[in-house]
């Protein structure tokens, strides 16, 4: 990739496994982070743009690795792919993951990824106090359970995708108005997570 969305906001680039594990779980939780294949020479990028209860974060690692973050516990993340695939266990399912096929995981659940050597992420953190906060006041009363969000067979549509809209796109910059829409897009359209309005009343009785 040429051009990194977030190259302005440049948090971490690093070849260092435990120095990459440890600045990159600032961003989310903790976790454990194998780089797969011996040999295999990490390159890891995180740049982030944050705002007032999200953060949009671009990371790449250049090497296959494995990610075990368990549950995230106080924030959403919804996962946008740029380029590459990776593979996420969460809520006892494998999801593959690439630029047709977005995923929104949910805090309550374990996560574990294993990302391809080309993937490279845009993803979205929305703190859960905000969203189940906004969720209540839309409703009109507070959540009797978790928010969670369901999985939807829907790809994201008959475009080449959501990376290469991105790469395209010529006004996408790291701002307030580009996360807005990127997380409309990734909210309503992901094929993990695809409840819409109607339904999240619904299950929120």
């Amino acid at each position: 990739m040429s051009t990194f969305p977030l190259h302005e906001h440049q948090f971490i680039h690093s070849r260092d496994p435990r120095y990459a594990q440890e600045m990159i779980g600032r961003l989310f939780v903790p976790h454990r982070l194998d780089v797969v294949g011996h040999g295999a020479q990490l390159h890891a990028r995180a740049d982030v743009r944050r705002l007032i209860d999200t953060a949009i974060t671009f990371v790449t690692y250049g090497a296959e690795v494995r990610l075990d973050p368990g549950a995230l516990e106080t924030f959403f993340t919804v996962h946008v792919t740029l380029s590459g695939s990776s593979t996420l266990w969460h809520r006892s399912e494998r999801v593959e993951v690439n630029p047709r096929v977005a995923c929104v995981v949910s805090p309550s659940e374990p996560l574990v990824m294993r990302w391809g050597a080309d993937c490279a992420q845009l993803i979205c953190r929305i703190e859960r106090s905000a969203l189940e906060a906004h969720l209540s006041g839309l409703l009109g009363y507070g959540l009797r359970e978790p928010l969670r969000f369901e999985r939807s067979r829907r790809p994201l549509g008959r475009s080449p995708g959501v990376g290469a809209a991105l790469r395209t796109e010529p006004h996408v910059e790291p701002t307030d108005r580009a996360a807005a829409q990127l997380l409309e897009r990734a909210q309503y359209e992901s094929p993990v997570g695809g409840l819409q309005p109607s339904q999240q009343r619904r299950r929120a009785h």
